[in-house]
């Protein structure tokens, strides 16, 4: 056996001490690459979207017999002081100084062009006040075969809107800051720098399809921010996912798988209106908030902050309706328009529990079902709601009330407050 020589023996013990350190070294402080610093954002980001005000201008409504028999026939909206809910909402808004302000769609009744000018020139002072406000076209916006004006007792046909009519008057509500000006069948389709980096991609929600074109035009926008290093929140009126099984054809968008997957698997935000429920629903990569209709009790509108480390944080906020409280008998608002929504309802659920015999039981029954609707309305139907409220539903079941409709489609609902929701950006 040869002998090695102290001499190499210490050679050896320094070239293993070495080898150590570099291995710790890469191990411990990755000296060996420099790590890219944390992209960060300049400043918070603020952003309200509203939606489904469903304004119908004083020009086209008389509030006749005829329209609040009509009104009682709907599903509970405040259509007779939605021009005053607006003004207030607008007042708010000018205190509140948001960023950014998406109005989702369905911003008039059934496509009233009065209905649109009244509406653009109530929500100007937000443009004016240096707030970046962006308007997206719903289903009731314009090329419609219903378009009334309440007059004279009467429901009487009147022409819709279109585009010729909506451009005028809407160009700087966004389609004038796009980044990507279209033209032709997606003119109505645009995204908007909310800073340098959070791009808002508008989709209209007139089309209820995603056509070959819209779709290609989607991809440009996905492109434009990649190359820019920007993350993307898109508004569509309409919705991608489904949020109740009662309510796909004419709710969920078709093909919106083909532009689900246009992101390739990366994270899609996507705020949605239409459906008039408070709603969050993930699948996969994309999470879907859909708004609560800010025509119905309690006129709540979104909240969205981003701040420096993109991380994004979704909340409901209802409007403080103080000052109309003089509007309504009771002086109080809040409290006139919530029991206007359940009496409204009431006329559709009360016979859901006509073959309770017990009239005790009936009225809770009832009562609880509207209570239900309009929790489930707001977000806020959760499973400890459903748990304090299972002995009732259980006499009920009992007593032969068919729990086989939509009372059952929101009871099996997740469970989760739906009003608030938070992540990170990627």
């Amino acid at each position: 056996m040869l002998k090695l020589s102290q001499e190499n023996i210490k050679k050896e013990l320094a070239m293993k001490k070495l080898l150590w350190i570099l291995l710790m070294c890469l191990i411990v402080s990755g000296c060996t690459q420099k790590q890219e610093p944390i992209k960060q954002m300049a400043e918070p980001l603020d952003i309200v979207v509203v939606n489904d005000f469903h304004f119908l201008g004083d020009e086209v409504n008389d509030k006749s017999e005829y329209f609040y028999k009509a009104m009682l026939q709907a599903d509970g909206r405040m259509t007779e002081y939605i021009v005053e809910l607006t003004e207030e909402w607008v007042r708010q808004m000018l205190v509140e100084m948001p960023d950014v302000i998406v109005i989702n769609g369905d911003f008039s009744y059934n496509g009233e062009v009065a209905s649109h000018i009244q509406f653009e020139k109530t929500i100007r002072p937000l443009k004016d006040a240096g707030i970046l406000v962006l308007m997206n076209i719903g289903n009731h916006d314009m090329y419609l075969e219903t378009t009334f004006a309440y007059r004279n007792n009467d429901a009487v046909p009147i022409d819709s809107a279109t585009y010729e009519d909506y451009f005028p008057l809407f160009k700087d509500y966004g389609y004038n800051d796009a980044v990507l000006p279209e033209s032709g069948n997606c003119a109505a389709f645009y995204s908007v720098k909310a800073n340098d980096d959070i791009l808002l991609m508008i989709l209209e929600g007139g089309y209820q399809m995603f056509y070959p074109e819209v779709l290609e035009w989607a991809q440009k926008q996905i492109d434009y921010a990649k190359e820019n290093d920007m993350k993307i929140i898109t508004f569509t009126h309409e919705n991608l996912l489904l949020h109740n099984e009662r309510f796909d054809l004419g709710y969920r968008i078709v093909g919106s798988q083909d532009f689900i997957d246009l992101f390739n698997g990366e994270q899609l935000i996507n705020i949605s209106a239409h459906i008039h429920i408070q709603d969050i629903k993930q699948e996969n990569n994309v999470t879907e908030i859909t708004n609560s209709a800010f025509l119905k009790s309690p006129h709540s509108y979104g909240q969205i902050h981003i701040d420096e480390n993109f991380n994004f944080t979704y909340k409901t906020k209802d409007l403080d309706t103080t000052n109309l409280n003089s509007l309504v008998e009771g002086n109080d608002f809040a409290a006139y328009s919530k029991d206007y929504f359940k009496m409204v309802n009431g006329f559709k659920f009360a016979n859901r529990t006509d073959v309770i015999e017990d009239e005790e039981l009936r009225a809770q029954a009832l009562e609880f079902m509207l209570e239900t609707n309009y929790l489930y309305y707001q977000g806020m139907l959760t499973s400890e709601y459903q748990k304090e409220n299972q002995e009732l539903i259980d006499k009920m079941v009992d007593a032969g009330v068919s729990m086989n409709n939509y009372l059952n489609t929101m009871l099996e609902n997740d469970g989760i407050n739906d009003a608030t929701f938070e992540t990170k950006m990627k």
